[in-house]
């Protein structure tokens, strides 16, 4: 599904020219890709946000570094053997394991990363924005990681624990 949404919106990608009150001055959009992105991802749902972080990236003409959490690597593993096998270029779509205080720590700091994608702990993406603030990168976070959810007395306990 992620897949699918943004490669359809790179097939819209296109040039434009929005207006602009004064006749005399163009005003136009070009969409330029950043370059290398490093996404560090969880330990839970591995797969669904490393692939909400790769998509959009690779969509966008990017190449990628993603690191996974050491504590769940395999998904990741798994899914960038599978864009190997269908074609993506080799260089295009990479993983990094390790610890995040070393390979997060690592891409964080790395002077050729221009966009960090890092959901983590409030702490952690502290260190990670001032570490790719150094070489001006492009951040975006999703830090805190305790997704609350309420269960009210009235609600049926099997239905809300299962989904």
């Amino acid at each position: 599904e992620w897949l699918e949404h943004f490669a359809a919106l790179a097939q819209g990608m296109e040039g434009q020219v929005p207006p602009f009150s004064d006749a005399k001055h163009l005003n136009y959009v070009r969409r330029v890709p950043l370059g290398v992105c490093a996404l560090i991802t969880p330990w839970n749902h591995p797969l669904l946000i490393a692939l909400k972080k790769i998509a959009p990236a690779l969509a966008a003409g990017n190449t990628v570094v993603v690191k996974p959490s050491e504590l769940a690597p395999v998904a990741v593993l798994e899914l960038a053997r599978i864009f190997t096998a269908a074609g993506l270029p080799a260089g295009v779509l990479n993983v990094v394991c390790g610890l995040g205080a070393v390979a997060g720590k690592a891409l964080a700091e790395h002077a050729t990363v221009a966009k960090l994608d890092l959901t983590g702990g409030t702490e952690t993406g502290m260190l990670a924005a001032a570490a790719a603030s150094r070489n001006l990168a492009r951040v975006c976070m999703e830090l805190g990681g305790n997704a609350p959810v309420l269960v009210f007395a009235d609600a049926d306990l099997e239905q809300a624990v299962n989904g």
